[in-house]
């Protein structure tokens, strides 16, 4: 990727204080989770914006109306947040959605307008028919793109790029609160979805950008840079609030190999990235810039075939403060694939270099291979020039031929770490390398890649709660940014890990009682709407929407169980009283 530059500061951010331990044999997260309580954060978040609708097609004019008769043509139209421009199936030319395509949204806090395919995997940038250089290049703040398909040729052009978060060259300024969700990136070259900052600068770059849901496929054949399948590479802090800011989770990332010479990528003699997924000199030292010092997680991935390594931190140790990554629940299998590496010593499908505060947890990565490049090992977790601040543990790690974890420099050690099962085969289900993505008529990439998923069921010793995990119904989750529970993200493509919402409260307490009583419910929670129901014996599933005192006259035993809900958050817990007649 381009080097740049920016004036060094020390900013003092957070201290890394008493870590949360959560034990593997509870969903197990973390031991020394650093979300210390400067990092766990209640959203009180604005509820979801109700925005107006416009229209896009192929056959659409920026001097229409946006109306379903009179539809745009790209989205260079000023929004607000909550705005959603609904996008017809076609076969749509990159230029539309290149730089300088993006009109200026206009909101209060994180938030975003949304260009959304009508019908997922039905909107189709296909380069090679249209000739362009790339597809989707978001240069404004407060976008999410979703639903949509990137399709390129590797003959096509020097530069073909998918889905791109980069400041606009022409008006540089900052931006922040960009989302792909639920797109994929088929055979587009210059890298999968990628976020960078300008070339060449130090001080305009992105912040709080999230990849969610998505597919990236051999997305990093260009000549042009040497490019990964998911990519971010030297943010700078929007600001300095408390939890996740760069939020990558649920996507697939397989087959990105950067090309071999004599097709050169970056003019290297030798490819130096195809990474599933890369976090990429987040402290500036490729031009003595400021460090990066907000949250980054990963988690609940499938990385399988790439060229270079699975999942990887490098460049994340100048300066005085630096950022904390988090790995949590991620796969990585069969990586390393590509001879030509530049690099082949120490290599592994999870890997920390010169990084600290990289903490991986509930991972399993796993190689197909003993060796790579050059005939060297391959491991299934290297640390180089790591440190104590890093950890990977409550992970299964396993290397063909003995190859399992590997340690160059510095003061980490695989001996301090905790709950790491090494060496025993995770036995995936069917381990075999994907091809390319046909999502027609799916829901959503997580149905697309059903096959994909089943195959890296891990039943080895060791393996449970570990790897990927498919979307479940909503449960808090400390690592998932609490600002996106504000949006509407497609529906299965990730748990919503939003904080839940109060649990009501009860005006008579669990007890026994002169009968009858009048029984009133409330909710502390913005916005909630709380549910209930009773039963004379046991407890039941609130089904009925609370809308006054309810009587409580039993003969003998009643029992009232209620929760709530609310826009932004997750479901309450449930609580049930007991109340019995005297």
């Amino acid at each position: 990727m381009v080097p740049a530059v920016e004036t060094h500061r020390d900013i003092k951010v957070w201290e890394h204080t008493a870590a949360l331990k959560v034990t593997k044999e509870a969903t197990s997260m973390l031991k020394h989770i650093a979300i210390q309580a400067a990092f766990i954060t209640v959203c009180f978040c604005a509820l979801p914006a109700l925005g107006a609708t416009y229209y896009l097609s192929t056959g659409g004019s920026d001097l229409n109306s946006g109306t379903m008769a009179s539809p745009w043509l790209t989205p260079h139209h000023n929004l607000n947040c909550g705005d959603v421009i609904q996008a017809a199936g076609g076969s749509y030319n990159g230029w539309n959605f290149w730089e300088g395509k993006w009109g200026t949204v206009t909101g209060t806090g994180h938030c975003v307008a949304e260009l959304h395919c009508t019908t997922f995997d039905t909107c189709i940038v296909n380069t090679s028919q249209n000739g362009t250089t790339g597809a989707f290049w978001v240069d404004q703040s407060h976008w999410m793109v979703d639903g949509w398909e990137v399709q390129g040729s590797v003959a096509n052009s020097v530069i073909v790029s998918c889905f791109v978060a980069t400041p606009n060259t022409a008006t540089p300024a900052n931006i922040q609160d960009i989302i792909f969700a639920n797109d994929i990136a088929n055979g587009c070259q210059n890298g999968g979805f990628i976020a960078h900052n300008l070339g060449g600068s130090t001080t305009i770059s992105y912040d709080y950008v999230n990849f969610i849901g998505d597919i990236a496929y051999n997305a990093a054949q260009t000549t042009d840079e040497c490019d990964s399948g998911i990519s971010v590479y030297q943010p700078i802090v929007a600001d300095y609030t408390t939890g996740t800011h760069i939020y990558i989770a649920g996507n697939f990332s397989y087959g990105n190999v950067d090309p071999d010479p004599p097709n050169k990528c970056a003019g290297g003699a030798k490819p130096t990235d195809g990474e599933g997924i890369i976090i990429d000199t987040l402290d500036y030292s490729q031009g003595a810039g400021t460090p990066y010092v907000a949250q980054v997680a990963i988690e609940n991935n499938i990385v399988v075939n790439n060229g270079g390594r699975g999942l990887e931190v490098t460049y994340n140790s100048a300066g005085s403060q630096n950022a904390y990554v988090f790995f949590k629940n991620n796969t990585s299998w069969g990586n390393e694939r590509d001879p030509n590496q530049a690099y082949c010593y120490g290599n592994g499908e999870f890997q920390i270099n010169m990084a600290k505060n990289v903490e991986a947890f509930n991972g399993i990565y796993a190689t197909s291979t003993a060796d790579g490049c050059s005939g060297i090992p391959i491991y299934g977790a290297a640390v180089g020039t790591g440190d104590t601040s890093d950890l990977i543990e409550y992970s299964s790690i396993y290397g063909i031929g003995g190859n399992n974890t590997f340690v160059n420099g510095g003061t980490f050690t695989f001996a301090n770490q905790t709950g790491n099962t090494i060496g025993t085969n995770p036995s995936f289900a069917h381990a075999v390398a994907p091809g390319a993505p046909s999502c027609s008529g799916y829901a959503n990439t997580v149905a697309c890649m059903a096959t994909v998923i089943s195959n890296f069921k891990a039943s080895g010793s060791g393996t449970a709660g570990n790897g990927y995990q498919a979307p479940t119904t909503g449960s808090y989750d400390p690592f998932f940014p609490q600002w996106l529970c504000t949006v509407s993200l497609p529906a299965g493509i990730v748990t919503m890990g939003c904080e839940p919402a109060a649990t009501p409260s009860f005006s008579l307490s669990a007890g026994t009682y002169v009968m009858p009583q009048n029984l009133t419910l409330s909710d502390s929670t913005t916005g909630s709407t709380i549910f209930w129901c009773s039963v004379t014996s046991g407890t039941c599933t609130p089904k009925t929407k609370y809308t006054g005192v309810i009587d409580i006259d039993p003969s003998t035993t009643e029992t009232v169980c209620a929760f709530a809900t609310a826009p932004a958050y997750n479901q309450s817990a449930t609580q049930c009283n007991a109340y019995r007649a005297s």
